[in-house]
């Protein structure tokens, strides 16, 4: 612990990455057993980070990304945690899930899904949710952060009830392209990924209604028929190959009889 307090002023990237990720380590394998003065210094270790500049330049993106680490982390354990910690971690994760560096949107989404399961009030993810939503409805947004709202809407669980069709169909309109606010400038192959990724969380294992399952079953259908190209070759391929995953473990819970439930056979079989 005293090797990470002294981590954010001082030291190499090295060996901030490596307090970082120690940090985040040993928080996930002692839990409980760290003490309360330790807690502390660890709690506060990102807000540190980012007080001194730590993000910036020659190695920055990799204590980003552990920085996100750490903060799913810390929210795993059973620590004392105020509503306002909850939120300052969040402006971090909001950010970073901004970033243009893929692996960098992809642990801020990870640590959020924890922070939302285990310390956001329902108010709060309702409020994430309609932050990413009002995102993907600007036409001037950048790629790397429409990438980043789809990806975090995924992340919210169980608790986007109340706005779980209104995300859903978004999701639906990011997996098949269509309708963008920003038209053929915000096409991006990724993105459309990431809707389909985000739907397959939000959608496999929960009760959806007739309607969910049938805006969820269309974008399926739609991202396995997606054979985009570009300059990079085949890019719709990266789409089908995450709508396929989905699908797979859809069709599983059919036969494990679990959710969501799918109205007939045929339903089943178009997947297929």
């Amino acid at each position: 612990a005293h090797c990470v307090a002294g981590a954010p002023p001082t030291g190499t990237v090295q060996a901030r990455h490596g307090a970082v990720e120690g940090a985040a380590a040993l928080t996930e394998v002692m839990k409980d057993k760290v003490s309360a003065e330790n807690q502390t210094q660890i709690r506060n270790l990102v807000p540190a980070l980012e007080k001194a500049r730590a993000y910036r330049g020659r190695g920055g993106e990799v204590i980003r990304q552990a920085a996100c680490r750490l903060l799913g982390r810390i929210a795993d354990t059973n620590w004392t945690f105020k509503e306002a910690t909850a939120t300052r971690y969040l402006q971090t994760l909001d950010e970073c899930a901004r970033h243009t560096t893929e692996s960098i949107q992809v642990a801020a989404a990870e640590a959020l899904k924890v922070l939302a399961e285990k310390r956001f009030k329902e108010e709060l993810v309702l409020k994430c949710a309609e932050n990413y939503l009002q995102g993907l409805q600007k036409p001037d947004e950048t790629i790397a952060a429409r990438r980043g709202y789809t990806l975090c809407l995924g992340a919210l669980g169980v608790q986007l009830r109340q706005v779980r069709c209104q995300v859903l169909q978004v999701l639906r309109r990011e997996a098949l392209g269509e309708g963008l606010p920003g038209g053929k400038d915000q096409e991006d192959p990724t993105t459309r990924q990431y809707a389909v990724l985000s739907l397959g969380r939000l959608c496999i294992g929960s009760e959806l209604s007739d309607f969910d399952v049938s805006v969820f079953l269309t974008a399926l259908e739609g991202a396995m028929r997606d054979y985009a190209t570009d300059r990079r070759g085949d890019v719709g391929s990266w789409v089908r190959e995450v709508a396929m995953e989905v699908s797979a473990a859809l069709l599983q819970q059919q036969r494990a009889a679990g959710l969501p439930r799918l109205a007939n056979a045929e339903s089943s079989t178009k997947l297929m």
